[in-house]
C-alpha cells in the first residue's frame, strides 16, 4: 500500500511520528499514559514508514488513543531455515509502538515458514509440525520486544477453515505450545484465546445458548423459524463443537470476540461466551460496520443484511457516523476491557470485507478523513 499525502498532512505526520522511524532508543516507558478509554485501532498501515507516518498522526493526533492491534509472521521474520531471522520490517513496527508509548495487542499469525510447516497449509495458516523451532521463534521474539508487547494472541478466528487449515484439537495444541512458552518467559504476559468470529458467535449463541437473534447467511437475514433449521444443521453443530473445545481445552487468560455490524446483539453474544467462560476476561479486537455490499468502485455501495441496515440504502458518512456512536456506546456498557476498532484505512482495491468500517478513505489516489465518523470515534471514545 503506497500512501499519498498533502503537505500539510505530511506535516502534521511528520510532527507526529518522526521519533518512531528515526530512533532505535528504548523508551523508559512503554505502556500508555493519557487515554483512559478503552478503543484502540485494530490493524493501522504499519508497513512502511510513510505508513507509519501517518498512522502515528492518525491515532495520536485525531483519534487520541494508544491501543492497537497488529501481527507478527513468523513466515516472514524466519522464511529460509531455522538458522536465521529477518527482523528489519517487524523492528520498524515496534519503534513505532515503543516511541509512541502505546499499548500493544500482539497476535502472531499461526503460519509458519514452509520449512517448520507440513502438507496441510492454506493462504492464511499451516499446520506446523516443528514445536521446537516454533518455542525458538516465540523465545527470540520475547527476548527481541517482549518489555514493548501489552497482550498476545495466537491465530485468528480459528472457527474458520479460511483462517486455521487444521482440525480444533491440532489448533488447541499448537495454542497451548504457544501459552506455555509465552508464561515460561513471561510469567505476567496475558494470552488471549481467539478472536472468535462474529459468525460464529451469532450461531453459538442462538443455536447452543438460545439466545434470540437474527443470523445474517449467505446475503440473507434468518429469522425464527429459518434460524431453527439452521442451528439443525450439521454445520451449526460444528461450529458449537468447536467453540466448546476451545473453551474447555485451550490455555488462555483472555477470551477474544470480534463484533460486527449488529450491535442491537452484540451484548448476547458477548453472554453466551461468558456463560461458558465464566469469570474470563473479555476483549474485542475487532468491531466495525455497518454491512455493505460494494460494486465495481467504493463509491457504489449499499446497506446489507443485517437487520438494522436495510439492503438497497446508499451508504453514507452520516448514517456510519450514527452507527459508530451506538457501536461505541454499545461496548462501553459490555463487559469488555478493550475494545479495537476495524480498520483505520480503506484498502486501494475496493470491496474488500469490511472496507466501509475504516475512517479514512482514498480518494483520487489520495488519503480524506471520513470527518463525520471520526467525529463520533472521538466524541464516543
Amino acid at each position: 500500500m503506497k500512501l499519498k499525502m498533502t503537505a500539510l498532512g505530511l506535516i502534521l505526520v511528520l510532527a507526529a511520528a518522526l521519533a518512531s522511524c528515526s530512533s532505535s532508543d528504548k523508551s523508559t516507558d512503554p505502556r500508555p499514559h493519557g487515554y483512559t478509554g478503552i478503543f484502540g485501532i485494530s490493524y493501522p498501515p504499519v508497513g512502511s514508514d510513510a505508513e507509519i507516518l501517518f498512522s502515528a498522526a492518525a491515532m495520536g493526533l485525531t483519534l487520541g488513543v494508544d491501543h492497537l492491534r497488529f501481527s507478527a509472521h513468523w513466515d516472514l521474520i524466519q522464511p529460509d531455515n531455522a538458522d536465521g531471522y529477518d527482523w528489519e520490517t517487524f523492528d520498524r513496527k515496534m519503534r513505532f509502538v515503543r516511541n509512541n508509548h502505546l499499548n500493544l495487542f500482539l497476535t502472531v499469525e499461526a503460519r509458519g515458514p514452509d520449512w517448520a510447516c507440513g502438507a496441510a497449509r492454506n493462504e492464511r495458516s499451516c499446520l506446523i509440525d516443528d514445536p521446537e523451532a516454533f518455542r525458538s521463534f516465540l523465545t527470540e521474539l520475547l527476548k527481541r520486544h517482549g518489555d514493548d508487547i501489552a497482550v498476545m494472541q495466537f491465530g485468528n478466528e480459528m472457527t474458520s477453515p479460511d483462517f486455521w487449515v487444521g482440525t480444533v484439537e491440532e489448533f488447541t495444541a499448537l495454542n497451548n505450545i504457544f501459552y506455555d512458552q509465552v508464561k515460561a518467559l513471561r510469567p505476567d504476559m496475558p494470552v488471549a484465546l481467539g478472536g472468535f468470529s462474529t459468525g460464529a458467535l451469532r450461531i453459538f449463541a442462538a443455536c447452543s445458548r438460545g439466545k434470540d437473534l437474527p443470523i445474517p447467511m449467505d446475503r440473507e437475514l434468518l429469522t425464527g423459524a429459518q434460524v431453527d433449521s439452521l442451528c439443525a444443521t450439521e454445520y451449526a453443530q460444528i461450529i458449537d463443537e468447536k467453540v466448546m473445545y476451545l473453551v474447555n481445552e485451550a490455555s488462555y487468560d483472555i477470551i477474544d470476540l470480534h463484533l460486527y455490524d449488529d450491535p442491537e446483539y452484540w451484548p448476547l453474544l458477548a453472554e453466551a461466551i461468558g456463560e461458558v467462560a465464566p469469570g474470563v476476561p473479555l476483549m474485542v479486537t475487532e468491531f466495525g460496520g455497518p454491512m455493505v455490499s460494494c460494486v465495481n468502485s467504493t463509491d457504489d455501495c449499499i446497506l446489507g443484511w443485517t437487520e438494522n441496515d436495510a439492503v438497497g440504502t446508499p451508504y453514507t458518512q452520516e448514517y456510519h457516523a450514527e452507527r459508530m456512536a451506538f457501536y461505541m456506546e454499545t461496548l462501553k456498557a459490555m463487559p469488555v476491557e478493550r475494545a479495537y476498532h476495524f480498520k483505520l484505512l480503506e484498502d486501494t482495491e475496493p470491496g474488500k470485507v469490511h472496507d466501509k468500517s475504516a475512517l479514512y478513505r482514498y480518494t483520487g489516489g489520495s488519503i480524506v478523513p471520513k470527518q463525520p465518523v471520526i467525529d463520533a470515534f472521538v466524541a464516543h471514545k
